[in-house]
């Protein structure tokens, strides 16, 4: 029997009732047996409890012992009047043996009080009780017109059609490409669990932490990764990558499986992901690839020709999109391609630039009360990041400045006239920027959402122009960085580099310019 401390405390009870005990666990009748001393004990007397036991004790008469625990005296509480009140104690919610409840939940159990049963049953059910309960059920079924029976084969096909109706709803929560990973990696370990003998277990229901992380280790890792490490002639899992796969794929699959909560190693009931061994793997794995010399795979760099491509492919979809929200979509998609390039930013970089990051030359607002359509093109545009970068997290006004100046001699590369352009294709239909200046477009295609574009969203932009033009070589939004700096480094060195993508160090440098770095993205991962 578990043994929790000793916890005794006297309540008030009305004149005239009797002794109440109880006692916290399964149901204890405390009118028999050993631990009914404790519940015979003279009236206004303290008893020692036994250790697994909560003792209620209330006297007769007018109740006026102050309450106990552990046989002090409780906190209490002067009024202004001078008269203490007494704190509330854990028992006294207790209804006393008046009341219809019998059994009363607790944290660990039920309390019984004696006696209070057959008072109970003598009384008999109390007029008007739960009146409003039965009334709305009254209401409901009166209200419910009949309807025809259905046979079991009626009911099996109505059934059948509603789920496999619902179950197409239901993999619309989440996104298509995460739940094809989610199915392969299940499918991956049910495949490698088939393959063993008895008595290992052979199916995702029965799988436990160790089969998981024999798994990970001796097939997951080796045959889905694209980072370097010092002294492997192949690429391993990144520890992102680990994390993800255990975390997110591998333990919402146990969850649709109904293996849902802590695994518990004693009656294998759980989610094997969900276990302390399993987040004890994620964590050494992560440093021990530190410690081999891991690091991630750079992104491809992006060319000159991949940005002035997109850029007038998607300026000839904007002027012949049928809607205005299609329209301000891809001139959208093609200003993220044009800033990302002139800036070296991230992508979430980029889509956090606001109405308010634009200044003039001598860094006063263009925009201070909003946008107006009135303010015209100006000729040095300077932009200053309201939310900061992940190189600078201050405000800002530690931010430095990016300068673009127009070019009137060449419209074509003029990235001040296509931003003015886009805010006023915004404000003529209804869709003017009153914050972020790229935003996402609703789920209904009839507006923009007030919100930033992601970077996630900016890499499948990416992926999607440049394969409609025949041109993807598995660039990201943050190919955009890497390309710019080695494109700067080309013709203005390694210092120009360094200042133009806000870098200080030299090594981090050496990393963005390295030439093949990004290789093993190029090459395909094994198959499974």
């Amino acid at each position: 029997m578990n043994s929790y401390p000793s916890l005794s405390f006297q309540t008030r009870v009305p004149r005239g009732k009797r002794t109440a005990s109880a006692v916290l666990g399964p149901e204890v009748d405390l009118t028999a047996g050993p631990l009914a001393r404790a519940s015979s004990s003279a009236p206004g007397t303290r008893s020692s409890p036994s250790p697994a036991a909560i003792q209620i004790d209330g006297s007769e008469g007018d109740g006026s012992q102050e309450p106990t625990v552990h046989g002090r005296r409780s906190s209490c509480r002067k009024h202004k009047h001078g008269h203490r009140s007494r704190a509330p104690l854990i028992g006294s919610w207790l209804p006393s043996t008046s009341e219809p409840s019998i059994w009363i939940a607790a944290g660990l159990g039920l309390l019984r009080v004696p006696g209070a049963e057959e008072e109970a049953r003598a009384r008999g059910p109390v007029p008007f009780q739960d009146f409003f309960g039965q009334r709305t059920i009254g209401m409901v079924c009166a209200s419910t017109a009949p309807l025809a029976p259905l046979g079991t084969a009626a009911a099996h096909a109505l059934y059948q059609d509603g789920l496999s109706r619902a179950a197409q709803v239901t993999d619309h929560s989440v996104v298509a490409s995460t739940l094809a990973k989610r199915y392969a990696v299940g499918q991956a370990l049910e495949a490698w669990l088939a393959r063993l003998p008895p008595p290992f277990p052979q199916s995702l229901l029965a799988a436990r932490p160790e089969d998981v992380l024999c798994f990970m280790q001796q097939h997951w890792v080796l045959h889905h990764g694209r980072s370097v490490v010092a002294g492997v002639d192949h690429p391993v899992a990144s520890p992102q990558g680990v994390a993800g796969s255990l975390s997110h794929l591998l333990s919402t699959l146990f969850n649709t499986l109904g293996r849902s909560g802590p695994y518990n190693a004693l009656t294998g009931i759980g989610n094997p992901c969900d276990s302390p061994a399993v987040r004890a793997y994620k964590r050494g794995y992560q440093q021990v690839l530190w410690q081999a010399g891991y690091q991630e795979v750079a992104a491809v760099p992006m060319v000159e020709s991949k940005v002035l491509a997109p850029m007038a492919y998607l300026h000839q979809l904007a002027r012949t999109a049928r809607t205005v929200v299609k329209a301000i979509s891809f001139f959208r998609d093609a200003l993220l391609v044009e800033h990302a390039w002139l800036t070296a930013n991230r992508g979430k970089e980029g889509g956090m630039l606001c109405l308010p990051d634009l200044h003039h030359a001598d860094l006063t607002p263009i925009f201070p009360d909003g946008y107006s359509p009135g303010v015209g093109l100006v000729p040095h545009l300077v932009t200053i990041p309201t939310h900061g970068t992940k190189t600078n997290r201050r405000g800002r006004a530690y931010q430095a400045p990016v300068y673009f100046h127009q070019k009137p001699g060449d419209p074509v590369h003029c990235f001040v006239a296509h931003l003015w352009a886009y805010l006023q294709l915004c404000d003529l239909p209804g869709h003017p920027i009153s914050h972020f200046l790229f935003r996402p477009a609703l789920p209904t295609s009839r507006g923009f959402k007030e919100a930033p574009y992601s970077s996630s969203c900016f890499t499948k932009l990416i992926k999607r122009h440049l394969k409609a033009l025949d041109m993807y070589g598995g660039e990201t939004s943050h190919s955009f960085r890497r390309g710019t700096l080695q494109a700067t480094a080309a013709t203005s060195g390694r210092q120009a580099a360094a200042l133009h993508g806000g870098i200080k160090t030299a090594r981090v440098v050496s990393l963005y310019l390295h030439p093949t770095r990004h290789l093993g993205r190029v090459s395909p991962p094994s198959p499974v």
